[in-house]
């Protein structure tokens, strides 16, 4: 598995395959030693989308839970297309792409 190290991340060069639910992508990135990236993170990745490389214009999951009461059945997302970067919210069942990364 190739990855490329950015700051403090190390950070997959490819997807996961498909697409999950925000706790079936906590699960799938904890069976190879990786986790969801913060929405912070997500902001690091998504400014070096280029050199990174791979990425869809669809939605990726961070790690971060909503944080409004009416909103503590979503997670933070965003997308990495060109007019993405700003973090958004979605229900946690909804479908969205992954990222894994590490702490270095």
């Amino acid at each position: 598995m190739k990855t490329i190290k950015i700051e403090d991340l190390e950070i997959m060069l490819i997807d996961l395959e498909d697409e999950y639910t925000w706790y079936q992508a906590k699960s799938e990135c904890a069976k190879i030693g990786f986790r969801l990236p913060t929405i912070d993170e997500l902001s690091i990745l998504f400014k070096n989308r280029e050199n990174i490389g791979g990425f869809s214009e669809e939605l990726y999951w961070s790690s971060n839970a909503g944080s409004e009461l009416e909103f503590r059945s979503h997670a933070f997302c965003m997308s990495m297309g060109p007019q993405g970067g700003t973090a958004g919210e979605t229900d946690r069942d909804n479908y969205c792409r992954v990222r894994p990364v590490k702490s270095v």
